[in-house]
């Protein structure tokens, strides 16, 4: 795990090195160890980087539809991988590469009847809660908001408690998008993926900071010139279902 740190630390050395918006998800090698997969929970995504073992230098992957990479698995001879690539407008989908080829789609998952350009892409967006500490959220907009055609709006609070709304393909989500609502997928403090002292946040404390967050999250989406701020509902289960009553 060390040396992952130092790999990625090194690949984006012309960005300030922040590390509150990533948390390693797992690394491993290929069959024979010729590579090392690794992926990074960043900022609501998984980022996925492979690199050649020996000299630590990141392959590059080639360019896909908008999403995320799930589920490598690279294949006995450490000549090609297949993985899932999941995003906003797209289930996961197999596809197949050829190291150093073009990347193959094998499955359509999407149900033909759905179109794909009335389905929304999700953006990351931050507010400062109410000690100025910043909470990052996932952000649905449904395609007909607007200041002159304000929306209803939900904040969506996921369960654990230390869980993370994520971005990717969410047909509950979605359904609610296509319905008119904007969504707000807060990821209050003690949620993961931003790093241990935002996890550790909230311990000892559920039901008092991490609710004042989602009430901040209320405020936040009243700010939005496109939200009709008298009409902003709380969805979750589990923990989040506790948030909500």
């Amino acid at each position: 795990f060390a040396e992952l740190r130092r790999v990625n630390l090194a690949s984006s050395s012309h960005e300030p090195v922040q590390r509150a918006d990533w948390d390693i998800v797992y690394s491993y090698f290929s069959h024979n160890g010729k590579y090392r997969v690794a992926g990074i929970n960043e900022d609501g995504s998984t980022k996925v980087k492979l690199f050649d073992a020996a000299s630590g230098a990141e392959q590059p992957l080639p360019a896909l539809p908008a999403g995320e990479i799930r589920g490598v698995t690279i294949a006995r001879s450490e000549k090609r991988l297949a993985f899932y690539l999941n995003g906003d407008r797209q289930p996961n989908d197999l596809y197949v590469l050829e190291l150093g080829g073009t990347a193959k789609q094998l499955t359509q998952s999407l149900n033909p009847a759905i179109d794909p350009a009335d389905l929304v892409d999700s953006s990351v967006v931050r507010f400062a809660s109410f000690d100025q500490m910043q909470v990052p959220n996932i952000l649905w907009k449904p395609h007909q908001a607007s200041a002159s055609n304000k929306a209803p709006a939900l904040v969506w609070v996921h369960g654990g408690p230390g869980g993370q709304t994520t971005r990717g393909h969410s047909p509950f989500i979605q359904y609610l998008a296509s319905h008119g609502y904007v969504v707000l997928g807060i990821n209050n403090r003690g949620s993961s993926g931003y790093g241990k002292t935002f996890f550790a946040a909230d311990d000892g404390k559920h039901g008092r900071e991490p609710l004042w967050d989602t009430i901040e999250a209320k405020k936040y989406l009243q700010s939005l010139d496109y939200v009709d701020g008298e009409r902003i509902g709380i969805i979750g289960g589990s923990y989040g279902g506790y948030m909500v009553l």
